[in-house]
Formats: C-alpha cells, structure tokens, sequence
C-alpha cells in the first residue's frame, strides 16, 4: 500500500499524513500545516503577548463585575423587588401584551367597567390577594401560552379562575355544583 503524502504549506515539504493535525474539512482530513511547523509557530509567539491578553481580559471583567457580599446581594434584591412593586403595571404590562394580546390601558378599561370587582363573585381583591386574572375561551385558543385577545371574557379573581379552570369551561358541571347547594 502506498503512502499518501500531503505537502505543509509552511516549510512547502511533502510529509506522511501522521504528520498532520486532524481537521474535519481539511484535505485528507488533515492541516494544511505540518505538525512541526505548528510547534515552531506557537514557540515564537511572544510571552508578553500572552500575559497581555491574560491582564486586559482580568482588567475587563473586573470593571464589569461587582464583588458583591451576601448582605449586599439581600439588599440589591430587595431594592429590584421594591421598584418592581412600585411600578407593577410595567411588569404586569408585558405579560399582557405577550399572552392575552391587550395593553395595560385595555386590563385598567376591563378593570373599570367590572368597578374593580371579580366577575364571578362580586368581591374587590385587598390589597394583598393577587390580581384579578383575565379569562379567555379556551376553545377559540387552546394554547395555555398566547391568546388572540378577541376571546376574553372577563377579569376573575383566583378562586373564581381556578374555579372555571377545574370545571373545564363546562357550564353544566358548574351548574350541577351550583344544585347541591
């Protein structure tokens, strides 16, 4: 069998194919560039040049990270949560636009005409409960991720929600509920 022979592109000598660094594209499956070739190329390279990209990567990351203690990491937590809480329509916003298809002016215009209270129960959630969720037909969108916006029906609070979600939407279990009491 005959040995295949490949010539290094640096020093232009024809070598076997041992010779050669793997590479998945490369002719035969090979470097273009001999394996002692490789080694001299690397042995030249200046140590400056590496201590230099070592420091400026080290000087880098240092201005962008922050050495933060444990108290500190509670407080920045606290403080994202407290703007977070002080502008919960922004938050609340974005979900919005994402999974139910409507603004935060149409939830407030939703909001206002139910005067604040949950459509099913009539009660205005404290300030402690949760918000009054949006309930949409789940037969005209069956994703549980994004909604068209056309299908909603009204704002619930959570038991109510939960309540409609249990019974599948089915008017004649809830019906059948309402009959035992």
């Amino acid at each position: 069998m005959e040995e295949i022979l490949k010539q290094c592109r640096t020093c232009d000598k024809e070598k076997a194919l041992d010779n050669f660094g793997n590479e998945k594209n490369g002719k035969y499956g090979k470097k273009g560039t001999c394996k002692q070739c490789m080694a001299e190329k690397y042995a030249n390279r200046d140590e400056e040049y590496h201590t230099n990209r070592k420091n400026v990567g080290r000087e880098y990351m240092q201005k962008r990270r922050r050495e933060y203690t444990p108290e500190q990491k509670k407080l920045e937590l606290i403080e994202r949560r407290a703007r977070e809480e002080q502008k919960p329509w922004l938050y609340k916003s974005k979900s919005l636009l994402y999974r139910y298809n409507i603004t935060i002016i149409q939830y407030w215009m939703m909001l206002d005409q139910q005067e604040g209270k949950c459509k099913g129960c009539k009660i205005k959630p404290g300030i402690n409960d949760k918000p009054l969720f949006i309930d949409h037909d789940h037969k005209c969108c069956p994703s549980n991720i994004k909604t068209c916006g056309n299908c909603i029906r009204a704002l619930l609070c959570d038991d109510c929600n939960k309540t409609l979600g249990t019974a599948k939407d089915n008017p004649n279990i809830l019906r059948a509920l309402a009959d035992l009491l």
